[in-house]
């Protein structure tokens, strides 16, 4: 008897160790792998492919998080046409082929110009997919873009979505002094739609990714602007809380103006 009882024993400590590991290997993926992480992918093989197709300079790479926005940055010469069909690219206006602490991209939004913006599509190219940061439920979702430079891969994080007139936008500086980029990253503060729960400041190495749009009409020169900063050491890719602020109502309103006019 004593032989069966230490055999039902055994039984009942594999069956109770393989449910504890099932339910540990669950909150792995719900918890550990979930929809707001965020992991590199290798893009060097695609880089050294596009720079001996169209003999351009292939700068870097970025991913942006929730997009199809998965593509090389090109070195904008005078004589480089970003008109072209097959251009399916970013570029940037000074040669920033290494990490600097202030990069910034620009790319076509050619499809994506309604007051109230698709969020994906498969007719999306280049920064088509931008406008999606304009809906605050898929700025929760997705807080990350991949930068790839120099042989190495970085993770950045989102910490300001805005519109801003394009005659501010300053393209042709990639490296900023501190007080530089501490006013820039108060100006992004301020102007962002949300408050996202995330510290960054003059130390911190940002990205910007910049597209044209025609969200308040066609007459008017805004650009839309996303705004990152480089993940610090030990900090993980895990997503932060973000609220809407109270300047956001233009966005808003201009949405539902949109609706009206489509139902109209």
């Amino acid at each position: 008897m004593k032989k069966k009882q230490k055999g039902k024993e055994i039984i009942f400590g594999i069956t109770l160790f393989s449910l504890i590991a099932i339910v540990l290997a669950l909150s792995y993926l719900l918890f550990v792998i979930s929809p707001n992480d965020f992991q590199v992918a290798d893009r060097s093989k695609e880089m050294k492919e596009l720079e001996s197709k169209y003999h351009d300079e292939i700068l870097s790479w970025i991913r942006v998080q929730g997009t199809n926005i998965d593509m090389p940055v090109i070195y904008r010469k005078k004589d480089t046409d970003v008109s072209r069909a097959d251009y399916d690219f970013a570029w940037s206006y000074p040669k920033t082929d290494t990490l600097t602490n202030r990069a910034i991209f620009t790319s076509h939004n050619i499809l994506n110009v309604s007051s109230n913006p698709l969020t994906e599509s498969e007719d999306f190219r280049r920064f088509d997919a931008l406008p999606a940061f304009l809906y605050s439920d898929f700025a929760k979702e997705n807080q990350f873009i991949q930068y790839s430079v120099g042989g190495k891969d970085y993770v950045y994080r989102i910490f300001s979505v805005s519109m801003v007139k394009e005659a501010s936008v300053d393209y042709d500086h990639d490296e900023y002094s501190k007080k530089e980029l501490k006013e820039y990253i108060e100006d992004s503060l301020n102007d962002s739609y949300y408050k996202y729960d995330t510290k960054v400041d003059e130390n911190d190495s940002i990205l910007t990714l910049i597209t044209c749009t025609r969200f308040f009409g066609a007459t008017d020169d805004y650009s839309l602007k996303i705004d990152a900063r480089k993940v610090r050491n030990n900090e993980g890719v895990k997503a932060v809380p973000i609220t809407v602020k109270s300047n956001y109502h233009v966005i808003d309103e201009t949405m539902k103006e949109g609706e009206r006019d489509e139902k109209a």
